[in-house]
This record gives structure tokens, C-alpha cells and sequence, in this order.
């Protein structure tokens, strides 16, 4: 049976650089209960649309730097390598404000596994 999983999304860095937009330092963590660290890799995504490819994950971590607008609604998809083993999750959702410190949410996150995906509290 697939363990259910955790993203949690932080965004810590955003600086506003004029003609550019907002460069964005994000980071998700996936996490699951027991044992067993999850294999895969971490879809970035601004609303529907992806934000580059998929990211490799490094000790339950993945990465995204990148350049956004203003308002930017910034999320983080777990898509494991191997589904029989672990499930899908979606994180919580950062807006770009261009403002550091505005999208570290770290304790948020979304699970996966009863059929939908839940927004954490």
C-alpha cells in the first residue's frame, strides 16, 4: 500500500529586480509517517502552469529559483517515482509579494491519498 505524503512549500527569498520581475528561492519539503524517505521529483507550478520541469529531490527537498510576477500564485506537486510506494501531494499555495520573508509558510502542506488533495492549515 502507497504511503500518503506531505509537500510543505517555503518561499524565504523574493527580491523585486527591476525589468525582470521577482527572483523567487523556493523550497518543498516532502515528507511521510513511518519509515521511508520519498523518491521523486517536485513540480513547481504558478496556478496551472508549470513553472520549468520537473526538479529532482535531494534528502526530501527540491529547489526552484526562478523569476515570477507580482502575484504569483506559487505551489509545489510530489510526484513519486514510484506510485505503488508512495502517493502524490500538493503544498500549500505562496503569493509573490516581493517581499522577503511574505511566503515562508513551512508549516503548511497538503496530503494526498483518500482520493483528493487537502490545503494544510
Amino acid at each position: 500500500m502507497a504511503k500518503v505524503t506531505k509537500t510543505s512549500l517555503s518561499v524565504p527569498v523574493q527580491v523585486k529586480i527591476a525589468g525582470l520581475g521577482v527572483l523567487v528561492v523556493a523550497d518543498a519539503h516532502v515528507t511521510t509517517q513511518g519509515n521511508g524517505n520519498p523518491v521523486g521529483t517536485v513540480q513547481f507550478k504558478d496556478g496551472n502552469t508549470n513553472i520549468g520541469g520537473p526538479v529532482p529531490m535531494t534528502g526530501g527537498h527540491a529547489t526552484l529559483i526562478a523569476f515570477r510576477p507580482v502575484g504569483s500564485h506559487v505551489t509545489a506537486v510530489f510526484i513519486p517515482a514510484n506510485p505503488a510506494a508512495f502517493k502524490p501531494s500538493t503544498s500549500n499555495t505562496v503569493t509573490v509579494t516581493g517581499r522577503n520573508g511574505d511566503g515562508d509558510h513551512g508549516n503548511g502542506g497538503g496530503n494526498t491519498g483518500d482520493g483528493g488533495s487537502h490545503a494544510g492549515q
